[in-house]
């Protein structure tokens, strides 16, 4: 078989280009962001759906009604909320569709970044599709829940994304713990360290006589 030849520079070029405007862990993160606000927004004009009694203002689905795809001046409010929902499903899947192309041109790419930014966009399909049921079965409550549950898991996921994101520009803070009493040296996860962060300057922190006293006293007085 005759071996591939070479990729063309004007291609190189534009995805180098690409990768400068959405590739750098820094637009990850910012798209990552962007996903969960979308989604979090897709989830309130849902609630807004079912304070204002709109979620037959669509009757059917995925018409809006049996002749239109869009809503009618006849359908009124409760028509144009919902139909603004079903819109919003559109944007939410193009900022994952960009989450998608980010984390694959990342220089260090990231198997799990990856994986869960392609979860979440299937998830929103399938968000759309429980949604058109909740319609088909009038509202039925077991489907109404299904519905919540799927985007609740889709914010988990791009939130999981978003976490990554910081923590490829090492902005992720992670509380770390230390074992006893702030004494000069500590151990950190069976490690050794020195503690230069500590207002036990004159050792009492682990004194016998000062911790019994502390027990006494919470002891007697709670």
């Amino acid at each position: 078989a005759a071996a591939a030849g070479p990729i063309p520079l004007r291609r190189i070029e534009s995805v180098n280009r690409l990768r400068e405007l959405i590739g750098t862990p820094t637009a990850l993160c910012r798209i990552a962001l962007a996903s969960v606000i979308a989604n979090v927004g897709i989830v309130i004009t849902g609630g807004a759906v079912r304070l204002t009694g709109s979620g037959l203002g669509c009757p059917t689905w995925p018409r809006c009604t049996e002749e239109s795809y869009t809503t009618t001046p006849a359908m009124g409010v409760n028509g144009v909320i919902e139909f603004g929902n079903r819109l919003l499903t559109f944007a939410v899947g193009l900022v994952a569709l960009l989450a998608i192309v980010s984390a694959l041109l990342q220089v260090h790419r990231h198997r799990r970044t990856v994986v869960l930014s392609i979860v979440v966009f299937a998830g929103i399909p399938a968000q759309a599709v429980v949604g058109g049921l909740t319609v088909l079965t009038n509202l039925n409550p077991w489907v109404v829940g299904c519905h919540f549950l799927v985007s609740m898991g889709v914010i988990a996921g791009v939130w999981a994304e978003t976490l990554d994101g910081l923590r490829d520009r090492d902005l992720l803070r992670v509380l770390t713990y230390c074992g006893g009493a702030p004494d000069p040296e500590v151990e950190i996860d069976g490690v050794p360290h020195l503690l230069l962060a500590s207002n036990n300057y004159l050792g009492l922190a682990n004194d016998p006589a000062v911790v019994a006293a502390a027990r006494a006293a919470l002891k007697e007085y709670g």
